[in-house]
Order: C-alpha cells, then structure tokens, then sequence
C-alpha cells in the first residue's frame, strides 16, 4: 500500500462545551449546601436539647414574652 492510501481520521482539538464555570450554578449549590448544613446542624442542637429535657438530663426555663 501506498502511503497516501492509509485512512487516517483528523484530529480536531476543540475547547470543551463546560470549558467556562457557570458562576450562577456554583453560588447556588454552594449556597444551597451551607443553607442545610447550617439548618440540620441547628435541627440536632433543637432535638438533643429536647431529648435531655423530656429524660430530665437538662432542666431550661422558657421565658415567653
């Protein structure tokens, strides 16, 4: 075979589609991620505190204003 008679296939090198970061994707799933931490961590604090409570580990007066 002749050497111009190989198939050979280009190669193109193009920039990726996701090459960019989408600055509104990372904020929201940033901010969505430490919106629940903060509100679970919150949540346990609530439900320990509740659970020493109801066993009479922890005695808290409620003041209600």
């Amino acid at each position: 075979m002749v050497a111009s008679e190989w198939p050979f296939s280009e190669v193109r090198v193009q920039e990726p589609p996701n090459s960019k970061f989408d600055w509104l994707k990372v904020r929201l799933t940033l901010g969505s991620s430490v919106f629940l931490w903060v509100y679970f961590i919150k949540q346990y604090n609530e439900d320990v505190l509740e659970y020493k409570t109801r066993n009479g580990l922890e005695c808290t007066i409620e003041i209600l204003i």
